[in-house]
């Protein structure tokens, strides 16, 4: 079986087209094979600020984190880290991280409460969770249950009221790195 072409070329001239490929185009490049991800260099966090400006990362609503250099939907941070002088192209962009680095590298102190997609959450202070379900003093409603905000009332259709807790909005268990993502650039997009 012969070589494609791209790969019989001698790695002094992929090097030289690597230099010229946006971020994007090299996490795909480095996907294809082990000789290009071996060749391609680990992007740093200025490439990732360079590469948020660009027309793909905002169509994905990509933001670079500087804890763990990659990108990071805009879910996945808080939005004091989106707006004034952490936002796209802003002074202190560089000093933006995601909520997963916040949380882990105990960025976050136990008990603060973060506003994430205009909501309310707190990072409890007995369990560790960041959650929606807000309790009180600085903890979740599972661990210190505050006032009945967390629960909704509906009626059936036989007309019977029934409360139902809200229990969706969990924060998520954080997974490793997958085969899909390569640097926390999104194939896919």
């Amino acid at each position: 079986m012969s070589l494609p072409l791209l790969s019989r070329l001698p790695t002094e001239l992929h090097l030289n087209i690597i230099f010229y490929l946006e971020l994007r185009d090299k996490s795909v490049l480095a996907s294809t094979s082990r000789h290009f991800r071996s060749i391609i260099p680990q992007p740093s966090h200025k490439d990732f600020l360079d590469a948020e400006t660009s027309a793909w990362a905002r169509d994905n609503h990509l933001y670079a984190c500087r804890r763990c250099v990659r990108f990071r939907r805009f879910e996945e941070f808080a939005d004091d880290m989106k707006k004034g002088k952490r936002c796209r192209s802003q002074i202190d962009a560089n000093t933006r991280f995601c909520l997963k680095c916040g949380v882990e590298d105990k960025l976050y102190a136990p008990g603060t409460c973060l506003t994430i997609l205009n909501k309310p959450h707190v990072l409890c202070r007995i369990c560790g969770i960041l959650t929606d379900l807000i309790g009180d003093q600085g903890a979740c409603a599972r661990c210190l249950p505050g006032p009945q905000r967390n629960h909704m009332r509906f009626t059936s259709p036989n007309g019977h009221e029934y409360e139902q807790d809200v229990d969706w909005a969990r924060w998520p268990i954080w997974s490793p790195r997958n085969s899909q993502e390569f640097y926390g650039v999104w194939l896919d997009a």
